[in-house]
């Protein structure tokens, strides 16, 4: 029965990330099918993070394919505790006229979205644990 519900748990979770990718894409399609502006530093800021989440991205993958979940996905870690400053800066731009309020609203409900999306992603791993120990 405990696996069942590691089963059902990761299946959550799954439904979860799929939820915040869905929610950054429609949140960004609509952003751009409006025409607002993106301000030159959150791009650069966006691609900064891109980067990060791929390497999570082939973190998880890879540590999924080899069955290796004793330890967290910690890229993962580190980005989350990143969100947090990512967000303090954008607050600073947007006090130093360098960002529009709507363009940092649009910025830091990404921002939000992954963290939720890396919270899905270390319950994923925990439940894969969990599973493993019981084998």
């Amino acid at each position: 029965m405990k696996s069942l519900s590691s089963y059902v748990g990761i299946l959550n979770s799954l439904k979860g990330y799929s939820k915040s990718l869905k929610s950054i894409s429609e949140t960004t399609t609509e952003y751009i099918d409006n025409n607002h502006e993106i301000s030159a530093l959150e791009v650069k800021s966006f691609k900064k993070l891109d980067t990060q989440l791929a390497a999570i991205y082939d973190e998880m993958f890879t540590k999924i394919k080899k069955r290796d979940f004793d330890k967290k996905f910690e890229n993962a870690d580190k980005l989350r505790l990143k969100l947090q400053k990512y967000i303090q800066q954008d607050m600073e731009r947007v006090q130093a006229g360098k960002v529009s309020v709507q363009s940092s609203v649009f910025y830091i409900s990404l921002l939000n979205e992954v963290k939720h999306l890396l919270l899905e992603i270390n319950a994923i791993q925990r439940r894969c644990w969990e599973l493993d120990l019981k084998k």
